[in-house]
């Protein structure tokens, strides 16, 4: 739901700013308001000015319904405003707050605020750069979407994320350099910027998501640091321009429909360090003639190559074990391929290669005819020149692979389903892809009534894996009648008097143990500013603070981006194990640290560094006293990067759910964020029934 909401005000942000602006239509709007509960509005000269102490009012929390009587008060001020001034002690930027002021050029932001709301200034064309004070320590999504004047991208020295949509259709920019600080790329944070022509990412960056950079037109060079592990879909899609890769030695995946219809590269060079090349990751590239394929990659998607056109030689070296489907398809041009001995299954992978003449094989004709080959009448495989070599294909280290087939992975509503083929010396390799089913979602449930000042939560599950959709329920219409009913009772106050000569009653001293109840319904609810009701997080976070496993990091924040340290999980373990771990020592983390080390949950190091995926996991393992675990690495793209030292804790991890997947990789080296904490920390309790 998040990422529709996110489409559709991207799409709506480069609407909207190709459309000339005007005022509402009655031209008539209020010079002062009030914009929160202790903060006011006024405009005068041309200049909009917020001011008083605390947080600004979010502006149409849905988001999507842009033209409802929730906008803020100001909107009428379309055209005309050339100033925003927000005073000191101001604290948050709500949402959609200065959303379409086309000709504001000039915005103060004090130190006060720590908050900027989803698409804060999204639409303000005439805006060329903006200062983001540093105590802002979260940024919403879309904050600057269709800022078209927009030069540069504003270095906040405390977030470490670009969220999804941030800089999405900012034309202006020309070239960027993402700041060392920065660990995140989100969805589409840079899609549309059709003037961008050179981008650095930083060796910082560790996962990059769906379409994040998409419709950059004009950036015609890209390199991908080897930081990255975790790569979204159709990352750099119609990027037209692009005619130069560099994939930065030690890369090890390269994501799916990643270069998807990037019309001029003419070249790729991938590193020896690729393990994997996901689906469609150079589909439609209609200016490559020719690419390489290194021994080192043991597993493809489908359609790697499909539809590039100009294609005509194609070269897999030793070490290569499979073809995957559809891989060379509709390569009208492709005429010579060279595969070699170590390929031992080929799966319809050249259908419409309608030129496919020769085949070069690196092994005898015999060794051939032990490949498996799935081809059908549109496979020119079947009728091609195959050029056998004189002597048997023997791999460096003498050793011939026999792969044997393990039991097949079934697909789940979001991932694929594969055999992992796996020889007796260890080596593996996956293939046989089925697609993900999809999600069935049953009937929406309320958790969160709506009420005439705030919105209301619904919420439906998935019959097939339990996940959980979210959805905003709208404010309530005012009703004028209601007010006048409370009159009524206080018309008998009399006869709730007479009770009262018997102050005591044996039932009373029962009754105060039934507050509790009214509390549990809220649990599932999220209690934090900076938790989105639809956050994948949300339960979780909510759940830590009810069991009082953790704390929000102040009034009605709880930073799920934030990086945990080894203390701060000693801290929480040790909460969770009942000890007293709070507070008194030389430092603050004195008891959590002398209980983990005397507890053998860690061995008490290194207190102020940052705690890993897999750090976490063995920490939640050893608490449940190191049981055996049986998941198999292999199954996820990353399952070697998994320290030795962490691999029983892992598959035990994986196994009962405590930690899962993302996009087939478990990341287990990636810094693990109060979000992923509270989300292992609330599975591990309700598997281990605490």
């Amino acid at each position: 739901m998040k990422k529709r909401i996110i489409l559709t005000m991207l799409a709506l942000c480069l609407v909207l700013g190709m459309m000339p602006g005007r005022a509402r239509a009655d031209d008539q709007i209020p010079s002062s308001g009030s914009c929160g509960k202790n903060l006011t509005w006024s405009y005068a000269n041309k200049t909009l000015t917020i001011s008083g102490i605390g947080d600004m009012d979010n502006f149409s929390e849905d988001y999507v319904d842009y033209v409802n009587e929730n906008l803020a008060p100001w909107y009428g001020l379309i055209r005309g405003c050339n100033t925003i001034v927000i005073e000191d002690g101001v604290t948050s930027i709500g949402n959609l707050a200065f959303f379409r002021l086309l000709d504001v050029t000039s915005i103060t932001i004090p130190n006060s605020v720590t908050r900027i709301g989803d698409f804060a200034f999204c639409n303000c064309s005439a805006l060329t750069t903006i200062v983001i004070p540093e105590s802002v320590i979260e940024m919403g999504e879309g904050v600057f979407s269709g800022c078209i004047g927009l030069t540069d991208i504003p270095d906040v020295k405390n977030i470490t994320s670009i969220n999804a949509g941030t800089f999405g259709g900012c034309t202006g920019l020309k070239q960027i350099t993402i700041p060392e600080h920065i660990t995140s790329i989100g969805e589409m944070a840079f899609s549309a910027c059709e003037g961008l022509t050179d981008l650095v990412i930083p060796s910082s960056v560790t996962d990059i998501g769906d379409k994040a950079f998409s419709s950059c037109t004009g950036l015609t060079r890209v390199t991908i640091p080897n930081s990255v592990n975790n790569f979204g879909e159709n990352i750099f899609q119609f990027c037209s321009g692009i005619r130069e890769i560099t994939f930065q030695e030690g890369v090890t995946t390269i994501g799916e429909a990643m270069f998807r219809k990037c019309e001029s590269i003419e070249s790729i060079t991938i590193p020896d360090s690729v393990t994997h090349i996901d689906r469609e990751a150079f589909s439609s590239c209609n200016g490559l003639t020719s690419i390489t394929i290194p021994g080192s990659v043991k597993s493809f998607g489908k359609g790697i190559f499909y539809g590039c056109e100009n294609l005509t030689d194609v070269e897999f070296l030793d070490g290569v074990t499979q073809i995957p489907f559809w891989c060379f398809s509709k390569c009208k041009r492709l005429t010579n391929v060279t595969i070699p001995g170590s390929v031992v299954s080929i799966d319809q992978a050249f259908s419409f290669c309608d030129n496919l003449s020769d085949v070069y094989y690196g092994g005898t004709k015999e060794q051939w005819e032990l490949i498996t080959i799935n081809a059908d009448s549109s496979d020119p495989l079947l009728r091609v020149n195959l050029h056998f070599s004189d002597t048997p294909y023997i791999p460096d280290d003498g050793h011939i692979h026999n792969y044997i087939p393990g039991e097949p992975v079934p697909p789940t509503c979001e991932t694929r389903g594969y055999t992992i083929y796996t020889c007796e010396c260890g080596d593996t390799y996956r293939d046989n892809e089925t697609p993900a089913v999809g999600h069935s979602y049953g009937g929406w449930t309320v958790v969160r009534e709506a009420t005439e000042t705030h919105t209301g939560l619904r919420e439906r599950s998935c019959g097939v894996c339990g996940n959980t959709q979210s959805e905003i329920i709208p404010k309530l219409d005012p009703e004028p009648s209601e007010p006048s009913r409370p009159s009524k009772p206080s018309e008998k106050p009399s006869k709730p008097e007479k009770p009262t000569e018997k102050p005591v009653e044996p039932e009373i001293p029962a009754q105060p143990e039934t507050p509790v109840q009214p509390q549990e319904p809220v649990v599932p609810v999220p209690v934090y500013d900076d938790v989105a009701p639809d956050a994948w997080y949300s339960e979780a976070a909510a759940y830590v603070a009810s069991k009082g496993l953790m704390a929000g990091t102040s009034e009605g924040n709880f930073s799920p981006n934030e990086q945990m340290t080894r203390a701060m999980v000693w801290t929480v373990l040790g909460r969770m194990a009942g000890a007293d771990v709070d507070g008194s020592g030389s430092e603050w983390y004195a008891k959590a640290q002398a209980w983990a080390a005397a507890s053998g949950v860690s061995d008490g190091t290194n207190p102020n560094g940052g705690v890993t995926r897999q750090e976490l996991a063995v920490m939640l393992w050893r608490s449940a006293g190191s049981p055996e675990g049986t998941a198999e690495m292999s199954a996820f793209s990353d399952g070697g990067e998994v320290a030795e030292w962490a691999s029983a804790a892992m598959r035990w991890a994986v196994a009962n759910g405590v930690l899962n997947g993302d996009n087939g990789a478990l990341k287990p080296g990636a810094p693990a964020s109060r979000a992923e904490v509270a989300a292992m920390l609330m599975r591990f309790c309700e598997k281990m029934g605490l």
